[in-house]
């Protein structure tokens, strides 16, 4: 049996702005607090090892529950975001010419179809076969995932229906299930069960923030 706790960052200041995020998009002060708050939750747990994504509110999310709970992190682009259209990087999510995009992305979403760099429905459903993989194959029974908000959702697709995953599917978990700052989800994985390995125990469970 394996249990992997999945935390999604802090607040950042793309989060606030209401804007497309960067990899260096920074936590704000709230976003710290947050992760203060996970970081007292992952000390009653029987946690191993954190890992982080490589972008840095979720980099700083990790390294501030590592440090509360004095367990080595590690980092790995396996759980960065799900890339977006770099030309709309930084810009508000209103901005009319990246929603007309996005707009058409999501109607197009599907095997073999790309707008233009973003991570298409192909890379987020072989990037996340990879992620449970490598968690799989890791000799620690308990890990904390420092991820993001999106990606987290792909998981969790990937982790329902394997490679079996349709983007109807996938869409369905991107744009149904809402992840709050910092909120904890948990997978247990579990050879013994037949029909599925993976279980989602828990989903989105933000107590700590009151």
């Amino acid at each position: 049996m394996k249990t992997i706790y999945l935390v999604r960052h802090g607040e950042s200041e793309a989060n606030v702005a209401l804007v497309h995020g960067s990899a260096s998009t920074p936590l704000t002060a709230r976003g710290r607090e947050q992760a203060a708050f996970i970081a007292e939750r992952c000390a009653k747990l029987p946690i191993d090892l954190v890992l982080g994504s490589t972008m840095t509110r979720a980099h700083d999310t990790a390294a501030i529950i590592a440090e509360r709970i004095d367990v080595r992190a590690e980092f790995s682009d396996l759980f960065v975001e799900c890339r977006g259209l770099s030309k709309f990087e930084s810009k508000p999510y209103n901005d009319p010419e990246g929603s007309a995009a996005w707009q058409i992305i999501w109607e197009n979403f599907g095997p073999g179809y790309r707008f233009a760099d973003e991570e298409n429905f192909d890379d987020r459903k072989e990037r996340a076969e990879k992620a449970l993989t490598y968690l799989t194959q890791r000799k620690e029974d308990h890990i904390v995932v420092a991820t993001h908000g999106l990606f987290s959702r792909v998981l969790i697709s990937y982790a329902v229906f394997g490679a079996s995953l349709t983007a109807r599917e996938c869409n369905a978990f991107m744009s149904s299930f809402e992840l709050e700052n910092t909120g904890l989800s948990v997978l247990r994985w579990d050879e013994a069960r037949r029909r599925n390995p993976w279980l989602v125990w828990v989903w989105n469970d933000h107590a700590h923030l009151g």
